[in-house]
């Protein structure tokens, strides 16, 4: 279940937006991969891998910036070995198209109520367009700027994850096609989307299976 947090000036979310070259193959390496994500967490920073340019995107405040970018560096040097140095790569303020990853429950939200968010998204320097297309945002405008947004998006839009009986899922899948969670979101503006995941617990298997009740369990976000 997503839904606005409450108004968040877009120019207060980021303090620092930088970009440099970086070898193809060094991003699309898998132990880099997992080391940038890894580092977005410690750091709190926003990084972008543009495979297409060759580039690395950081966004956050300045200090984890500069720190992301020496920790980045200093990974890159151990992984270097061998591979030819990056070509030089689009300039940040060259005009891009980008479809923002969000959750279902997040585009949900955008597409329904989130006009007004949409707008200020719109608003911004940078940003030539902003649309939801087949439920999905995407964005049009220079590196900086969509960074910058994803960075706002981070902080504006709060999801919470509730777990909910099988049953209840196929209820609500069901019931004069979805009616009752249309409601629901209408009626709270908040986007919704039905997941399901298996249960992995195995003490409780054979007692599940004994008793006839289904192992797959509904999520509700």
């Amino acid at each position: 279940m997503a839904d606005n947090n409450g108004d968040h000036p877009i120019s207060s979310q980021l303090t620092e937006t930088i970009s440099f070259d970086v070898n193809i193959d060094i991003i699309r390496n898998s132990e880099f991969q997992g080391f940038v994500t890894n580092l977005e967490r410690s750091q709190h920073v926003i990084i972008i891998m543009n495979e297409t340019h060759g580039m690395v995107i950081i966004n956050g405040k300045k200090t984890a910036v500069k720190k992301s970018r020496v920790q980045i560096e200093g990974k890159i040097s151990k992984l270097s070995s061998g591979y030819p140095p990056p070509q030089p790569s689009a300039p940040i303020d060259q005009v891009l198209s980008n479809t923002i990853e969000l959750s279902v429950a997040k585009n949900n939200f955008l597409e329904n109520f989130g006009q007004k968010t949409l707008n200020t998204i719109r608003e911004q320097a940078g940003i030539n367009s902003a649309n939801i297309i087949n439920g999905k945002l995407q964005l049009s405008g220079n590196n900086a700027a969509i960074t910058k947004i994803k960075s706002y998006l981070k902080e504006t839009l709060y999801e919470k994850n509730l777990s909910i009986t099988f049953d209840i899922k196929k209820h609500l899948e069901s019931t004069w096609k979805g009616c009752i969670l249309k409601e629901f979101s209408k009626n709270y503006r908040v986007g919704t989307s039905l997941q399901e995941f298996h249960l992995y617990d195995r003490n409780k298997v054979h007692d599940t299976q004994k008793r006839g009740l289904p192992k797959v369990r509904g999520g509700h976000y």
